[in-house]
């Protein structure tokens, strides 16, 4: 599935219909990873043909998204791991940022808990908005599952301030579902 992904030029990004395969692969990973894997090689392939960096970041963090869901950890992270690489070539932060999030729980379940944290760390770095508060909920949610409470709240509390700040209702619930599940531990 990444085979192509080497004759993507940035310079040349056209019009055509993979980046809602894209889109809705990414949509798909969590509930519908079979779909999801369909729509994402579908969009990889059609985005190497046009040279659409963009949606082959999008692809092959949907594809890392599914294999995840699927148990497939060292699939996961090979399919974000190029995503990385070719959004961070190409200069499209906010898809690093997205595709480095999902690899720090890959991580994290792949037992490489400092690595999980460093692209947390990375993502964070670079991230503005409410992908900020994303990234801080993904660490959060990690330093959670590492036992390290007291840190996890402090991300908890920096996402929250972000959602609040933008008026993102539906992350804000998510951030305070979370840390509530923590204060009951």
């Amino acid at each position: 599935v990444i085979q192509g992904i080497d004759r993507i030029d940035s310079a040349s990004n056209s019009v055509d219909p993979a980046p809602g395969w894209a889109t809705e692969a990414l949509a798909l990973a969590e509930a519908q990873p079979e779909r999801a894997r369909t729509l994402a090689s579908r969009a990889l392939v059609a985005a190497g043909a046009s040279g659409d960096t963009a949606t082959a970041c999008d692809a092959l963090q949907a594809l890392g998204l599914a294999a995840r869901e699927a148990g497939e950890l060292a699939l996961a992270a090979e399919h974000l791991r190029a995503a990385i690489t070719l959004a961070t070539a190409n200069g499209l932060t906010p898809h690093a940022v997205g595709a480095r999030t999902s690899l720090a729980l890959v991580l994290l379940y792949l037992g490489e808990t400092r690595q999980a944290l460093e692209q947390t760390d990375l993502a964070a770095d670079s991230a503005r908005g409410t992908a900020r508060g994303r990234v801080l909920h993904q660490r959060a949610l990690l330093l959670q599952r590492l036992g390290r409470p007291a840190e996890a709240h402090v991300c908890y509390r920096q996402a929250l301030r972000i959602f609040r700040r933008h008026h993102d209702a539906i992350w804000e619930a998510r951030v305070l579902l979370n840390r509530g599940v923590l204060l009951t531990d």
